[in-house]
């Protein structure tokens, strides 16, 4: 029998099927694609989603070690899965040595976006212009990283301040992806479930 909360979370699959595409593809395009296929994903999703082109994987994946696929791959799925791959990096009681290293190395420097997008999520927040609550405002951001950038200000009290802005649409994409993250650890769990229960009868 199938739990409310997995009815739950399967259902909220077919809201999200492009980025579970999208997520699929990228596993498949750096050699996961048995990991994929052991999880039976297409039998929980729909027959289609797991049949993607072999011509995505990357040649010579044989040259590139296993924690070494799996930072390039979490760098390509985004900051959902970057700001989780810097936490397991510094975690070495859950994940062996080779892969805390490769870990470590991931940057979320990205490309800021456009002054005028972050104008408008500063007046919708506080919903007055911008020329009220700051006297200065730098245009370019100081930093930028996949979560958002920070601004340099000036508060109408003369203060110095530094404004961070969300990258907008971030927070939907987080939430999708922990969604997605859950559905595919129920599936895991399932298949060790399974697995487990296959050894037991083997050995009865």
């Amino acid at each position: 029998m199938i739990s409310i909360r997995k009815i739950s979370v399967i259902g909220k699959t077919y809201l999200h099927l492009n980025r579970y595409r999208q997520i699929l593809s990228i596993l498949f395009k750096y050699g996961f694609g048995d990991l994929i296929e052991s999880l039976n994903i297409d039998y929980y999703i729909e027959a289609g989603l797991k049949i993607l082109s072999k011509k995505n994987r990357r040649e010579n994946l044989e040259k590139i070690s296993r924690a070494e696929r799996i930072r390039m791959a979490v760098e390509e799925l985004g900051p959902t899965f970057i700001k989780l791959g810097q936490i397991l990096s510094a975690r070495p009681d859950l994940i062996p040595s080779d892969f805390i290293e490769e870990l470590s190395k991931l940057q979320d420097e990205v490309p800021p976006f456009p002054f005028e997008e972050a104008r408008e999520i500063i007046e919708k927040e506080f919903d007055c212009p911008l020329s009220e609550l700051f006297d200065t405002f730098e245009e370019e951001p100081f930093a930028s990283a996949s979560l958002g950038q920070v601004h340099r200000a000036e508060l109408n009290t003369g203060e110095d301040a530094a404004v961070k802005v969300q990258r907008p649409g971030i927070r939907k994409t987080i939430e999708v992806d922990l969604e997605i993250m859950l559905y595919l650890a129920t599936l895991m769990e399932r298949h060790v479930d399974l697995l487990c229960l296959d050894s037991s009868h083997a050995h009865s």
